[in-house]
């Protein structure tokens, strides 16, 4: 079995071809993505840009890595903000489940022992 990194320097070119195509890609492409995609189909798509650089690995050549190593770097920066623009979307909605349960468990809701006590006596309502 042959490495990427045995093949002349291949390992060393198709990583700087997929940092160079990630710079490329982070100022142009991500908002496009999640605008046409959404952020959990994006995120489908761009894991599909890292299977052709790993399949690319089993016949490592310069036509194969190359391609895949450019197709990996536009597909990771929409991945990569799809991962956080969804991870923000979900903590927003538990924070909307969860607050009232966070808000009962710190005991926000217990008055203090006087003012329950002196409504309990005058029976002028109470918790």
């Amino acid at each position: 079995m042959v490495f990427s990194f045995q093949v002349d320097g291949l390992g060393t070119y198709s990583l700087s071809v997929i940092y160079a195509s990630l710079v490329v890609s982070c100022a142009f492409l991500p908002t496009a993505v999640i605008k046409r995609l959404k952020c959990k189909w994006a995120m489908v798509v761009c894991m599909l840009c890292y299977t052709t650089y790993i399949a690319a690995q089993f016949y490592p050549e310069f036509y194969t890595l190359i391609p895949a190593a450019i197709i990996l770097g536009m597909g990771a920066a929409p991945m990569w903000s799809a991962k956080c623009t969804y991870l923000t979307q979900v903590r927003s909605e538990l924070e909307f489940i969860l607050s009232p349960i966070k808000w009962f468990a710190r005991g926000k809701n217990r008055l203090s022992p006087e003012v329950s006590w002196e409504h309990l006596q005058t029976g002028s309502g109470g918790v």
